[in-house]
């Protein structure tokens, strides 16, 4: 129980302290439009606010996903582990973000494992994970861009899912800080983000004896992220 209520004044404090001064901007925002009478100077603050309310909303839900995942550890979730096959968690990813990745014009390359690749832990926690490591891929590219996503087994016991984009990358310093909460790398300070998502995705691993290894691309030149597991041998 200490341990819970732990975790929810933790959510509070983050959630005030992060939503305080974006809410704040975009009351000051508005109170400006409400009294310009130039039609092209209200469009241009609505546009900013739309950006504001998009930081916001994607803050939030990122708040409450690494809310979910660090309750999940406290409850019948974890214990209802089973064998996941990764390759199936990729493909189902794929189709739920298409419309983002057909919207952006991505060129996406999907690499399947020669034999399927499970590993024991929680579908949707696994999939919560890629979900960030794949969305962060496709906003941080260019448009037009290219992320590539290949499943490799490495041996019989370790296998890794790779998503690698042409984006600019990250730089040495961030890699080794990636994953501190609200922090965001030197890429992302203009793009929409809550600098949550890589914290989320370090969670969900140690939870599946997990580990992430940021690189500079091989083959696209960008980040690539290599998200390493222990395989189940059997499904």
């Amino acid at each position: 129980y200490t341990e819970q209520a732990g975790r929810q004044r933790q959510f509070l404090d983050d959630a005030s302290h992060q939503l305080k001064t974006p809410l704040a901007v975009l009351k000051t925002q508005l109170d400006y439009a409400l009294r310009e009478s130039d039609p092209q100077e209200v469009r241009e603050v609505l546009l900013s606010m739309h950006e504001g309310v998009d930081r916001a909303i994607r803050m939030t839900s990122q708040m409450l996903a690494l809310a979910r995942v660090r309750d999940s550890l406290d409850t019948q979730v974890w214990q209802d582990s089973a064998p996941v096959d990764l390759g199936a968690v990729v493909n189902e990813l794929v189709r739920d973000l298409w419309p983002v990745i057909r919207e952006r014009r991505i060129d996406l390359e999907v690499m399947p494992p020669d034999t399927p690749l499970y590993v024991h832990g929680v579908a949707w926690l696994l999939q919560e994970a890629l979900r960030n490591v794949l969305d962060n891929a496709i906003r941080y590219c260019p448009q037009q861009g290219t992320v590539a996503i290949s499943l490799v087994r490495l041996d019989d016991t370790t296998g890794q899912i790779v998503v690698e984009d042409n984006g600019p990358g990250m730089s040495e310093e961030d890699r080794q800080k990636a994953g501190t909460r609200f922090r965001r790398g030197k890429a992302g300070k203009h793009l929409p983000g809550s600098g949550l998502g890589l914290a989320i995705v370090s969670t969900i691993l140690q939870m599946h004896q997990a580990r992430m290894v940021l690189e500079p691309g091989e083959r696209l030149k960008g980040l690539r992220v290599r998200l390493v597991f222990t395989l189940n041998l059997t499904p």
